[in-house]
């Protein structure tokens, strides 16, 4: 049974700030099943949806903890002789967390960071395939894709998230899927849904989820797959094996990325055992990424030669 964590929000916000975002981040290469497909319906309109409709407006998010995905709820409040709404997160310490300003007839949203009180640019929906967006402070990142899907515009990075395994999105009427991004990775929060007025808005369609919520079904197949093969030797010389201990042979797709998320090697496998020529790499950690069916699972190689 999921529960959600109080924490004092204040302590974790400096804390995160002073995270490296790296370890989170890649190039998106190619979309995966999970991935939201194009929808014919189109939203016309001259203007863009707004993402503060009401003045009662609240997401559902999620972060990742070593116990499993926590559900946080944060809600804005809109003053009538104000430009700015202020977002809290619904705990036992209403914690406040910055506040946005919305030019819906351009598309724009910007973000007022509670701790340094910095105003910056979180969504631009006008941009166009090829713009680049500043995600974070000092991230920066191409747009790819740009889809209609239930009648809200999706403009789609090729930044992709590790943890959600889906890239940053900015959702009209919603806002970017990696939400408040400002306070910690660029991907530490995710939407999985959207309210006006009680009225749900906006429902993911990320396979880790059923509705606004975990899929538990999902975290258990994962595990499964986790514990279904051996990294051998590790740290590794040059030739890396990958096995999986079922005897079994299975539809493998291995990625290598840096430490700045940058793709280096790209394998596909069907068997059991397989080796992978790493001697071109040089020195230090990098990671491996698998696709194993659904799942897709990090770990983390040391290269010694």
């Amino acid at each position: 049974m999921m529960k959600v964590k109080k924490v004092n929000y204040v302590v974790l916000i400096i804390i995160f700030l002073s995270l490296p975002f790296w370890a989170r981040a890649q190039a998106y290469q190619t979309p995966f099943d999970s991935i939201v497909k194009p929808n014919e319906t189109k939203n016309t309109s001259t203007t863009f949806q707004a993402v503060l409709k009401t003045d009662s407006t609240s997401w559902t998010m999620a972060h990742q903890e070593l116990f499993g995905i926590v559900i946080e709820y944060f809600y804005a409040i809109t003053y009538q002789d104000s430009a700015f709404s202020k977002i809290y997160i619904n705990d036992e310490y209403n914690t406040y967390m910055g506040k946005l300003r919305e030019n819906a007839d351009e598309g724009k949203v910007w973000f007022t960071n509670a701790v340094n009180n910095e105003e910056y640019l979180m969504m631009d929906m006008n941009l166009q395939i090829s713009d680049t967006f500043e995600i974070k402070p000092g991230l920066w990142s191409e747009v790819d894709t740009i889809y209609y899907f239930e009648e809200k515009k999706v403009i789609q990075f090729n930044l992709y998230s590790w943890r959600w395994d889906e890239p940053v999105q900015f959702i009209e009427g919603v806002g970017p899927n990696n939400a408040f991004s400002v306070f910690s990775d660029f991907d530490w929060f995710y939407v999985t849904c959207k309210y006006d007025q009680g009225e749900l808005n906006y429902v993911n369609n990320n396979s880790h989820f059923i509705g606004c919520m975990p899929d538990p079904t999902g975290v258990e197949e994962e595990k499964a797959n986790y514990e279904s093969f051996v990294l051998m030797p590790n740290p590794c010389s040059g030739i890396l094996e990958i096995k999986f201990l079922d005897d079994q042979n299975k539809k493998v797709t291995v990625s290598i990325f840096d430490l700045y998320g940058q793709v280096l090697k790209h394998f596909d496998f069907e068997t059991v055992s397989n080796q992978m020529d790493l001697n071109d790499l040089t020195n230090g950690m990098y990671f491996l990424r698998l696709e194993i069916g659904t799942s897709i699972i990090t770990k983390t190689v040391i290269i010694k030669h």
